[in-house]
């Protein structure tokens, strides 16, 4: 690579703690970005790529700063270019009111652009009663195959049992509950909270990794928020999310 005639040196680094995809940091000279490459599989239909790509361009659009700026994008070989955002995780001790209401202006903000109305459903996403206790169904149904035979016992003999008694409950108390409408439903990140956030250096979050989003039950990215395990928030905010 050149700069006016002068070689640059350039270099492309494999990130490390991607669960699907593959990130590169992308550095020339003084300058890097990252680049990202969409996980596609034949027996996961889900369209990464187009998620990431639509959320992400609705959002800058409407001049949301929340989020790394988007650069490029390669259809053809699933691929995404952003800048590259100077920062680090949080600790468990900074999640504080403050930073909640970070992240809610963040889930705020994405709900009044125009364009995410425009957005496709997101992962996994419920509008009935019967698609939520569905997907549990699934996620409880594959802890079967657990390798450790305590654990499938667990599972077996506890887990199912009770989740079966818990289903038909919810089902007989909110038989007459109605599928979602549309003004009922929001714009979601989908795999949302504090792992997915850069703290930079002026003490502001940057959030990213949207390739799950798109329109959802509110209930249901509540439940996001709170229940993913890498660095959770205190059920204690569970009222003012």
């Amino acid at each position: 690579m050149k700069k006016h005639g002068i070689p640059v040196e350039h270099s492309i680094l494999l990130l490390t703690g991607g669960a699907n995809n593959r990130v590169f940091r992308v550095t020339a000279g003084e300058r890097s970005w990252v680049l990202k490459q969409y996980f596609q599989r034949d027996d996961d239909p889900r369209d990464r790529f187009a998620a990431e790509h639509d959320y992400y361009t609705a959002l800058w659009d409407a001049g949301i700063r929340q989020i790394p700026q988007p650069l490029g994008w390669d259809r053809d070989k699933n691929l995404g270019l952003f800048e590259f955002i100077s920062g680090r995780k949080l600790n468990p001790g900074e999640i504080t009111p403050n930073r909640v209401d970070e992240a809610l202006a963040f889930i705020i903000n994405s709900n009044r652009c125009a364009g995410a109305t425009r957005l496709n459903a997101a992962s996994e996403a419920c509008f009935s009663l019967p698609q939520h206790l569905a997907t549990v169904e699934r996620r409880i149904r594959r802890l079967q195959s657990i390798a450790d035979q305590e654990a499938r016992d667990f599972v077996g003999h506890e887990l199912i049992p009770k989740w079966q008694e818990i289903a038909a409950k919810e089902l007989s108390y909110r038989s007459e509950q109605k599928d979602l409408t549309d003004d009922q439903k929001c714009i979601s990140p989908s795999d949302f909270g504090f792992h997915n956030a850069l703290l930079q250096p002026d003490k502001t979050l940057k959030f990213f990794d949207f390739e799950y989003a798109g329109t959802d039950d509110p209930a249901k990215l509540a439940c996001d928020f709170f229940c993913q395990p890498r660095l959770p928030a205190a059920l204690s905010y569970r009222d003012r999310f």
